[in-house]
């Protein structure tokens, strides 16, 4: 599986890089991304990857940067590649209705049209598993958002082989349940020592990179101040800093 860092930053573009999402080849039966924010088509283009290759979009939870590119990707779909191959969007409760309402918002007269492709919507709770285009998905709580709403740490696995995304979140039970026997965890560290919200800090982060054993690990969702400081890569772990167009092997 090659994974394609598209953004690497967080809701404020901190660094001037993209909102953090992935493109992941060699998965599934088709392309998939994790997450799919406001800068996400800007950045396949940017990076030469086809918008209309992909096959599946799994989203960790329902905050702008991390799903608001969905309606651009819709309309390219429409409008220049001319798109007829199913799309599947995985989320949270409530995607489908959210994602609905973001369309209308934004091309009220498009979102009536009958599209050119099919959509299927697949939603899990905490605890849900699916499998999608040859990919078991597995939803685990993430701790970010206040209910009714949830966000979500994905693990999508391929022939025994796991990949885990935290999505938005501080250190939980779901985040290391995601990440157990993972090979590859994306995980969220947006602040280095001042509190940013709900999400991990290098301080807290730094005293247990144990606790994810052999789990190749790569920070990102990277803040202003996380940036500046990026610590030296710690001894006994795999350790990596996401980029705008970095690419992994895994």
């Amino acid at each position: 599986m090659r994974l394609t860092v598209v953004g690497s930053s967080d809701a404020f573009h901190s660094g001037a890089r993209r909102h953090a999402s992935y493109h992941l080849a060699g998965l599934g039966d088709g392309e998939w991304m994790v997450d799919f924010g406001a800068t996400s088509l800007l950045g396949l283009r940017k990076l030469a990857l086809d918008p209309a290759a992909l096959s599946t979009i799994a989203l960790t939870h329902l905050h702008g940067d991390h799903f608001a590119g969905l309606p651009f990707l819709f309309l390219d779909a429409m409008f220049k590649s001319n798109r007829t191959a199913p799309l599947t969007v995985i989320g949270p409760p409530g995607t489908e209705a959210r994602v609905g309402t973001l369309f209308r918002c934004l091309y009220p007269n498009l979102a009536s049209q009958t599209p050119t492709f099919p959509v299927r919507f697949v939603e899990l709770s905490p605890g849900g598993r699916r499998e999608v285009d040859g990919v078991v998905v597995e939803a685990f709580a993430a701790e970010h958002m206040t209910p009714p709403d949830q966000a979500l740490c994905l693990r999508l696995t391929r022939n025994e082989t796991s990949y885990a995304f935290s999505g938005d979140t501080e250190l939980c039970d779901g985040l290391y349940a995601a990440a157990s026997g993972a090979k590859l965890l994306v995980l969220d560290c947006t602040g280095y020592e001042t509190w940013v919200g709900r999400h991990c800090t290098w301080q807290e982060l730094s005293g247990q990179l144990a606790s994810f054993g052999d789990t190749a690990l790569v920070l990102s969702h990277l803040g202003a101040e996380m940036r500046a400081k990026l610590p030296q890569p710690v001894a006994g772990t795999t350790l990596t800093y996401a980029e705008d167009g970095l690419t992994i092997d895994a």
